[in-house]
């Protein structure tokens, strides 16, 4: 049997079956990814300064972490323990100091953007160098961090949708199919050639633009409704009053 009938009869037995070995400590990780991800979708604007904290923590702790990992800093707990001292300072300057979470939060749009950008790309050509994918991730981030400075509403009710979104299907994969789609879209961000996903795979990234269209509707139409965060609370809707955007 050819090397390429072993991969694809490999593949139609993964995609057959659902592995239940669990990991404790990431299985705890993530019913805390989608706990956080159905706040941030629904309650991301209302809870402004915490969604500030949240962003600020998790941007520095997983860079970080990424960082350690890739160079063998430190032992995997050591790089855990300085990951989330990171992310716990990131999180407060970003709590305190508005306009960094309000650029880390588009800057998070961005990227997330980005990565849906790479995920059709690759639909049509595989790119041949990771400037490509890095190109468009800092392009779209640097934008998207610069549009958040002016429209902080629009932006930040946009980008804690589409995060939450991806929490929530990102703990779904793990418990489905052990992050083989999120293991994709990292393959995709380094350009490397991997093999196509399962059939449900797509149907767990699909809850990521599903999940943001319904956080869209409900921050707009409920939660994030006569509320801005440069007051902090409720206000009364008045038609000939000046409202921030």
């Amino acid at each position: 049997m050819s090397p390429s009938n072993d991969s694809d009869a490999g593949m139609a037995v993964a995609c057959s079956e659902i592995e239940t070995d669990y990991s404790i400590v990431l299985s705890i990780v993530c019913c805390v990814f989608l706990v956080l991800g159905i706040v941030y979708t629904f309650l991301g604007y209302r809870c402004f300064k915490a969604t500030m904290f949240q962003t600020g923590f998790m941007i520095g702790s997983v860079v970080l972490y990424i960082v350690c990992q890739e160079e063998d800093l430190l032992s995997p707990e050591g790089n855990v323990g300085v990951a989330i001292g990171a992310g716990v300072m990131f999180g407060l300057i970003a709590m305190l100091v508005i306009y960094l979470g309000l650029f880390l939060t588009g800057l998070l749009l961005g990227v997330m953007l980005g990565i849906a950008a790479l995920l059709i790309i690759e639909i049509f050509y595989h790119p041949s160098t990771t400037w490509v994918s890095v190109g468009i991730l800092m392009g779209m981030g640097v934008l998207f961090a610069l549009l958040a400075l002016k429209f902080s509403k629009g932006c930040t009710i946009i980008s804690t949708s589409a995060f939450g979104g991806a929490l929530v299907a990102t703990a779904i994969d793990y418990f489905v199919e052990k992050l083989d789609m999120l293991m994709y879209i990292w393959e995709r961000i380094k350009t490397v050639r991997s093999d196509t996903p399962c059939w449900f795979s797509w149907l767990i990234l699909s809850m990521w633009p599903c999940m943001l269209f319904i956080g869209l509707f409900v921050q707009w139409k409920i939660t994030s409704k006569d509320y801005h965060h440069d007051d902090g609370r409720w206000t009364t809707a008045f038609p000939f009053r000046r409202t921030a955007i």
